[in-house]
């Protein structure tokens, strides 16, 4: 179930047939996406329930309002620049695949120490291999 197909798609035909110029996609098996958006909903509320979840953390979550509060953010730092003359300062962090560089033996002590079930920890950790 955790094996997928992958086919390399071209960015720009312009640019050729560059090694740099593909993207991998992988499309992984139905029921795979299916069994991990059970135990990502299971997980999800046992963190909800034992107070283990930030608010910030509920943003992208159906329900939430993370636009509304990311908006309140840009008015406040506007509003801001606006009174004093201030130099403002962004820092961008991609955390693009963090989750592919995590060691499994972290990910595994997470569920544990947030007290997920066994049976979803055992899936998770029986699939990392693979």
């Amino acid at each position: 179930m955790v094996r997928g197909r992958t086919v390399l798609i071209q960015k720009d035909t312009a640019k050729g047939a560059q090694a740099s110029n593909y993207r991998p996609i992988t499309c992984l098996p139905m029921w795979w996406k299916l069994l991990t958006g059970i135990m990502g909903e299971k997980l999800y509320h046992n963190l909800e329930r034992n107070g283990l979840l930030k608010d910030e953390r509920k943003r992208c979550r159906k329900g939430s309002r993370g636009t509304k509060a990311q908006l309140l953010i840009d008015k406040a730092i506007l509003n801001n620049c606006r009174r004093t003359l201030t130099n403002l300062s962004m820092a961008w962090i991609d955390y693009k695949k963090a989750h592919d560089m995590a060691p499994h033996s972290w990910i595994l002590k997470s569920l544990e120490m947030v007290g997920a079930v066994k049976n979803i920890a055992s899936i998770i950790s029986n699939s990392m291999p693979n």
